[in-house]
């Protein structure tokens, strides 16, 4: 039996997302996660994985969200267009990730909400779907 690591396309995002990590904070690193996550999400919604090889990607992406909505509040708030790409990613690509942390650890999500307030409630409200009358 294979470790889903061994995946060669498992693989590559995993590389990425450390990459990403190592080059935090910058544009490509946000650049670098938002491609692994495409990558991941792609495999779960075209190859038709077992269920470790789930568990094992949807464990992944939880953990590199946590770590970016942590590491959120070092990225300088004077460098908008660095810190903008990381809270698009995490409130786009990975808001399931985001709602699970903020139901798990409420006090990471405080600490997320703290970093989202420094530029306003706008994010927020630009975040959200677009409803019919809009």
């Amino acid at each position: 039996m294979t470790h889903p690591s061994d995946n060669p396309e498992i693989g590559d995002a995993l590389a990425l997302l450390e990459e990403a990590e190592r080059d935090f904070p910058s544009q490509g690193s946000a650049d670098g996660i938002s491609e692994a996550f495409d990558a991941l999400n792609d495999i779960l919604a075209c190859d038709e994985p077992d269920a470790a090889t789930t568990q094992y990607i949807g464990n992944l992406k939880y953990a590199h969200c946590r770590r970016i909505a942590i590491r959120l509040a070092d990225v300088d708030k004077r460098d908008f267009e660095v810190w903008y790409h990381y809270v698009v990613l995490l409130l786009v690509k990975m808001k399931p990730e985001i709602e699970r942390m903020r139901a798990e650890h409420p006090d990471l999500g405080q600490l997320y909400d703290r970093c989202l307030g420094r530029h306003g409630a706008s994010l927020k409200m630009a975040a959200q779907p677009l409803g019919p009358d809009t």
